[in-house]
């Protein structure tokens, strides 16, 4: 009597518990491929967060990297920035120290072509 009550309403609650919905309101007892299956999900759903927080840690490297270039970058494009100087060439020649005799050799050799 009593206990069957008991076993009997223990059973409906297990049964209850196992009970799954399937979208469409709908009850329906649970089976092992749903466990399978959630197990599954569940499993995947943990190696995409896991890749996803690669992504994100890689990102941020690449970030890190790419301000580092940039400042160098930076600092290049500054050494190319010199005030350009004039060149100024001040040469002198004593004027006393040349006689006719050179003034005709060098006069000859402007006048040949090689």
């Amino acid at each position: 009597g009593k206990a069957e009550g008991r076993k009997s309403s223990r059973a409906t609650t297990t049964r209850a518990a196992r009970m799954a919905d399937d979208g469409n309101s709908t009850k329906r007892l649970k089976t092992s491929d749903d466990d399978r299956l959630i197990s599954e999900l569940r499993r995947r759903n943990a190696e995409l967060e896991s890749e996803i927080e690669q992504l994100r840690r890689r990102g941020r490297q690449d970030e890190l990297e790419a301000e580092k270039l940039r400042r160098e970058n930076e600092q290049l494009r500054g050494r190319g920035k010199h005030e350009v100087l004039p060149v100024i060439f001040a040469t002198t020649v004593d004027l006393s120290r040349i006689d006719t005799s050179l003034v005709n050799q060098i006069s000859s050799f402007l006048g040949t072509s090689r």
